[in-house]
Order: structure tokens, then C-alpha cells, then sequence
């Protein structure tokens, strides 16, 4: 056998599955069941199948053909049911990071109304309110930081999972995970910004005195 020439990997049947080793041979020296052929055209590629039905069966008449798709359709079919998974958990994803402002904020408005004594001795004693402000972010900070130690690892761990729905893309991709921290951080302090300024403006008199 003579090798002339190296191809790279080709996949078959969907783009998630792992590409096998092939070789390709001459036509004549096989016996397949099946054959596949690519048409490249820069048209539309529907017009041009009459064209390459036709020059099949001039070479013969009896050759059955069927299975003819578009290069985009057979590729959506290929990742249809993983964009139905990601679509899913894109959702999920959606609602969980709804409940975790939601969640955040109840969080950190009860902090806010357990040191509401605290905070109005700071006032009283001059403390600027861009320190309170300050002080309340740097405590849901803390908690973000606290969360993302807990979900990062665990994502890591399910990424075997998770790394057959996604294509062309780590499931253990550091910008992803970088992405997600950062916009974790973000999340927390935009959800903290009400209860934050809630402090600053607490009225020392009355919370001296026991009031909210």
C-alpha cells in the first residue's frame, strides 16, 4: 500500500462523537454497501441536486440514492439534541441565578436590619457613608467568594458530564470558568446595592433608640 497523502479527522455520524482512524481506498478495490458523496457549490444547494442526480445515473441507472441533506442540516441534526440539553440548562441556569439575587438580597437587607444598632453608632461617630456602603459590599463579596469555593470545585466534578453536550469547547475551559466568577462577583454586588445604601442612610438618632 502506498500512503499519499494525510487527512484529518473526519466524523460520521455527529460532530460529539469521538473521530475513529480511517484510510480511504480506491472505489474499485472495495466492496461497500453505501457511499457517501460531498458536492461543493458557492449557489443555493438544493437547486443543485437534479444537476448531481443526474451525472450519478448517467454513470448508472440503477443506483438508488436518498439520505440528500445540506451540509447546515445535517449538522443541525447532529447538535439538535445537545442545544435541546444546553437550551434546558441555559433555563435552569436562568431561574437559579434569579433565586440566587433573590436570595443574596434577602440575605444581606437582614444583615443590614441586625446591625441596624451598629451602623447608626458608626454614623453617629462620623463614619463616612461611602465606608459603610463599602463595608456592606465587602460582606457580600464574602459570600460570593464563599459560594463560588463551593461551585467551582463541584462544577469541575461534573464536567465529565457536561463535556458530552458541548462541541468544540473544554468542558473545563478557564476563560468560562474565569467568566462565570466574574460575573458571579457582579451579580452579588448589583444585589447588594439597595441594602448597601439602605445603611449609609440610616438616621443614628433612631437607631440609638431602638428603631428601624
Amino acid at each position: 500500500m502506498t500512503i499519499i497523502g494525510v487527512v484529518g479527522d473526519v466524523h460520521h455520524s455527529a460532530l460529539t462523537t469521538a473521530a475513529v482512524p480511517e484510510i480511504y481506498t480506491s472505489v474499485g478495490k472495495t466492496t461497500i454497501n453505501a457511499m457517501m458523496i460531498a458536492v461543493r457549490t458557492d449557489g443555493d444547494p438544493p437547486s443543485l441536486v437534479p444537476a448531481v442526480r443526474e451525472a450519478i445515473w448517467s454513470v448508472d441507472r440503477d443506483v438508488p440514492l436518498s439520505d440528500i441533506q445540506t451540509m447546515g442540516a445535517r449538522v443541525g441534526a447532529s447538535l439538535g439534541r445537545p442545544r435541546l440539553l444546553l437550551t434546558l440548562l441555559g433555563g435552569f441556569a436562568a431561574v437559579g441565578l434569579l433565586l440566587a439575587v433573590v436570595g443574596v438580597y434577602g440575605v444581606v437587607a437582614y444583615s443590614v436590619t441586625q446591625r441596624n444598632r451598629e451602623l447608626g453608632i458608626m454614623v453617629a461617630l462620623g463614619a463616612a457613608r461611602g465606608r459603610i456602603v463599602r463595608s456592606i459590599l465587602r460582606e457580600a463579596l464574602l459570600y460570593a467568594a464563599a459560594g463560588l469555593g463551593v461551585g467551582i470545585p463541584a462544577a469541575l466534578l461534573a464536567s465529565r458530564v457536561m463535556k458530552n453536550l458541548v462541541w468544540g469547547v473544554s468542558a473545563t475551559d478557564p476563560v468560562t470558568y474565569g467568566a462565570i466568577a466574574a460575573g458571579t462577583l457582579v451579580v452579588v454586588c448589583a444585589a447588594s446595592v439597595l441594602p448597601a445604601l439602605r445603611a449609609a442612610r440610616v438616621d443614628p438618632v433612631a437607631a440609638l433608640k431602638g428603631g428601624t
